[in-house]
């Protein structure tokens, strides 16, 4: 019992037990119900269509031209998958169900990614406390109101989800790596991110922010590398849209675009003309009261973090707060929300809610002491 390979081995096996664990109630929450979810949504149908186009003839369209509105990496993802089981040119209804599956596959993923983002940024909590602070992350991002929508839905959500929550953890595993297998890796990670949704960016400037605040210029300018090669592989979207000779077109629907996230234009978000946002957040608080908690904890967590000086992981949970909460408060200022939208700002809400309360209580226990 005393033999250090013994514990050792005993430690990775309850490590396994907690992944094991994790998966499988973010599996069965996710995938629980998901045939009959009331939660349909007009945007399942345009994607599984497109999806559907791409895996019957390569032809990525939703109506008769290409969809620029959002980067194609999903669409291929779904097609690929619609296309393995043979839904390629099956029913919609049909069709919708099975990428519903991908999808809420793939949030388990982003799930067990985010715990072991958490297990990186507790590392003072002890190796049991610390497995349990995952548990915990891993069961309210598990449970959660809007990950669980969304998360089960056939939308991109969980696709761009899942790479950006991999994108940040290569930059963690690598944040002392040169530049030469830095940038490489975190760019092709970062590029993927971007080619899946392009609002996922801000969560690729966390690395930035991260050396940033811990004034690391020669860093900085490594981790702004990979993020501007990431930046450079997206180019790739707007290259395809010159080799169909519709350049045109992409500059009207991304330059839409564009006007949507800087308010000019409300066509959706909760702030369009008609809604309006708190009573939008009123209507929804029974459904969605957890979340919004969670929200106000990690928001706490934030302003508890920029009170003091930080470093290492809990200058990485200060800079992934950042950038989340600074999207979230930009898209409500400018009433560009979209309910979805919530759905990269809870990892980091959650994991701060988490890290924060476990020192509230450990700082409670001391000074009981």
């Amino acid at each position: 019992m005393a033999d250090p390979a013994y514990r050792r081995r005993r430690v990775v096996h309850t490590e396994w037990l907690v992944i094991l664990a994790g998966a499988l109630l973010t599996g069965a929450t996710m995938l629980w119900n998901i045939t009959a979810s009331p939660d349909t949504q007009y945007d399942e149908v345009v994607y599984t269509r497109a999806a559907q186009q791409v895996a019957q003839g390569w032809h990525l369209t939703w109506t008769n031209s290409p969809m620029f509105v959002h980067p194609p990496l999903s669409f291929l993802a779904q097609a690929a998958w619609l296309r393995l089981l043979g839904l390629g040119s099956a029913p919609l209804g049909d069709a919708i169900v099975a990428a519903r599956v991908l999808t809420a596959g793939v949030t388990v993923f982003a799930v067990l990614l985010l715990g072991l983002i958490a297990a990186y940024l507790a590392p003072v909590a002890g190796r049991r406390r610390g497995l349990l602070l995952v548990g915990i992350v891993v069961a309210l991002a598990a449970t959660d109101p809007v990950l669980l929508r969304y998360g089960r839905l056939a939308l991109i959500e969980p696709l761009a989800l899942v790479v950006a929550l991999l994108t940040l953890c290569l930059a963690i595993w690598l944040r002392r790596e040169r530049a030469l297998i830095y940038v490489p890796v975190v760019g092709l990670a970062s590029g993927l991110t971007l080619l899946t949704k392009e609002v996922t960016v801000f969560l690729l400037f966390t690395p930035v922010l991260h050396a940033v605040l811990g004034r690391e210029w020669r860093r900085a300018a490594i981790v702004l590398g990979g993020f501007l090669w990431g930046l450079g592989l997206w180019l790739l979207f707007p290259l395809w849209s010159v080799a169909l000779g519709l350049t045109s077109d992409f500059v009207d629907i991304k330059f839409a675009t564009v006007q949507r996230l800087l308010g000019l234009l409300q066509i959706t978000g909760w702030n369009r003309p008609g809604v309006s946002f708190l009573a939008a957040i009123g209507d929804q608080f029974g459904q969605y009261a957890a979340s919004y908690v969670v929200l106000a904890c990690g928001g706490i967590a934030l302003v508890w973090l920029l009170t003091r000086a930080v470093t290492g992981a809990s200058r990485w949970l200060l800079a992934w707060l950042l950038t989340s909460y600074a999207f979230g408060a930009y898209t409500v200022l400018l009433g560009t929300l979209n309910e979805q939208f919530f759905v990269y700002i809870l990892p980091a809400a959650i994991v701060g809610s988490v890290l924060a309360g476990d020192a509230a209580i450990a700082r409670l226990a001391a000074g009981r002491r």
